[in-house]
């Protein structure tokens, strides 16, 4: 780890100032969920039990959006007019885990409703279809997207999401209507109109943070327009100093230290403080070529990455050293982006990889706990619900292809004539995050077009919690609250008010 360009914090001291814990915590395995007798929102926050995966069986697809995507073509716009076949990008579970955001290559977001039978758990899993309850069509690429992070379905005011889009201002969504709510206005040097590569809340949603070039942006969510805070993270291109480079990815850490990541596509991950987002220390990754995503661990002690082209995430020990403590092997030889996600007690890791797997690492042993085909192409997301023991996977990649009579498989695949190898345009966008892939050939001329969204049920079990974590459970459940007062009460005082 190298530590800030002025020496003034040391790991001892950078460990002291932001790792205060309580002497007992609920361990990372004991986190409560939902009961599975859950019918509601109100019933589902009276918890008296928490998970126990059993990956000793595979998970079970519920229901999936089948060939649908797969239909729509997008256009290149290259001279030759060629085709791509359509792709899920990214997925993501809303915070409150009642629908799923996904991002496709015809730049359109859809939300899918989570079935209301896959909670139940006598229910019989019969693979049902998987139809979008609404479409938002963006004029350009989408580079990012993101929940507010205290979205709650029983209140329409926190139903809503952000967007990145290319050379577009980034816009608040209402989840419910599918109406612009407002917009945030960043601009370059050349007051010209810029997206940001990456964008997310912090904690409470009262800020969101936007990685560009060497820069960051903070913007108070409660007033939207061009006003904003402009935090360098390097003083000028010459300059050694700092974090260099595109800012790809920002994640804050759970633990409310207000200590805030941010990786590059140079590779270099920067730890900030929210207080005065200054960088305190930087840690690099050596072997990828950019990095794509972090997230902390649970209990803010790790940190996770993923980089572009590389074959493994890596997990970092933020508290002392900044050292790599573990790998977590995949095939991710590519420039498209493949997430991965954390489950709700934090033991658990998902991740997709080019083949079509979903892999499950067990990060108390670093072993890989299940390994299963999930789709037929590249999966791009594997994400884990808040709440319940489900799994929401997406899949496909950016294909040149001759449009021809589609073949589909008894999977709901469809193939597609392949474009020569030769001929194929492989060239990726200013941003960097256009996507390429091994082809998975299903003849000598036809490839398989895998582009689908799934949600899978994970065996388990669920376990009562003990009087030990029930006492836990309600001191947290107090910090929440008075959390939640003195969020409604700057609220309140801060307007106009767009969330």
């Amino acid at each position: 780890m190298d530590m800030a360009e002025d020496g003034s914090h040391s790991a001892s001291q950078f460990s002291a100032e932001f790792h205060l814990k309580h002497d007992e915590q609920v361990s990372e395995t004991d986190v409560p969920l939902e009961t599975p007798t859950a019918v509601d929102g109100e019933a589902a926050a009276q918890w008296t039990a928490y998970i126990s995966y059993d990956f000793t069986q595979g998970p079970v697809k519920t229901c999936t959006t089948g060939r649908t995507l797969c239909n729509n073509l997008v256009t290149t716009g290259d001279v030759k007019g060629g085709l791509n076949s359509n792709f899920c990008k990214a997925l993501k579970w809303s915070p409150d885990g009642t629908c799923l955001l996904s991002s496709t290559a015809d730049n359109t977001f859809r939300v899918f409703e989570k079935p209301a039978y896959i909670e139940y758990e006598g229910s019989t899993i019969v693979e049902a279809p998987l139809t979008p309850v609404l479409t938002i069509s963006e004029p350009e690429c989408v580079y990012d997207f993101q929940w507010y992070p205290l979205m709650n379905s029983t209140d329409p005011a926190t139903c809503c999401f952000l967007s990145s889009v290319r050379d577009h201002p980034i816009r608040l969504w209402d989840a419910y209507t599918g109406q612009l709510r407002c917009s945030y206005v960043a601009f370059d040097h050349l007051d010209q109109v810029q997206a940001p590569n990456c964008l997310t809340f912090n904690l409470d949603g009262t800020k969101l943070y936007c990685g560009f070039n060497n820069l960051i942006q903070i913007f108070d969510t409660h007033r939207p327009g061009r006003d904003c805070v402009r935090k360098p993270t390097s003083p000028n291109k010459k300059s050694k100093k700092g974090q260099k480079g595109l800012i790809s990815s920002i994640a804050f850490n759970p633990d409310q230290s207000g200590m805030y990541a941010a990786g590059s596509y140079t590779g270099s991950i920067g730890l900030y403080d929210e207080r005065n987002d200054e960088l305190l220390c930087q840690m690099r990754d050596t072997d990828g070529r950019g990095i794509t995503q972090v997230e902390f661990s649970r209990d803010g002690s790790y940190l996770f990455s993923a980089s572009r082209k590389s074959d493994k995430l890596l997990a970092w020990d933020i508290r002392n050293t900044g050292d790599i403590l573990a790998t977590y092997p995949r095939q991710g030889n590519t420039n498209q982006r493949i997430s991965f996600s954390l489950d709700p007690s934090g033991r658990y890791l998902s991740t997709g990889d080019q083949t079509g797997d979903v892999l499950i690492y067990d990060l108390h042993t670093n072993e890989l706990a299940k390994r299963f085909q999930g789709h037929q192409d590249v999966v791009s997301s594997a994400v884990f619900h808040p709440t319940l023991p489900l799994l929401g996977t997406c899949s496909g990649q950016r294909r040149d292809i001759i449009l021809d009579a589609p073949v589909y498989d008894a999977n709901g695949a469809v193939e597609y004539i392949d474009v020569d190898a030769s001929d194929a345009d492989t060239d990726e966008d200013e941003e960097g995050d256009e996507e390429e892939g091994e082809l998975k050939a299903a003849s000598a001329n036809r490839i398989v077009v895998d582009s689908s969204v799934a949600i899978w049920r994970v065996p388990h079990e669920w376990v009562p919690i003990t009087g030990e974590q029930e006492q836990q459970l309600e001191l947290q459940e107090a910090v929440t609250e008075e959390m939640g007062g003195v969020e409604t009460a700057d609220q309140q005082a801060s307007e106009p008010s767009v969330l």
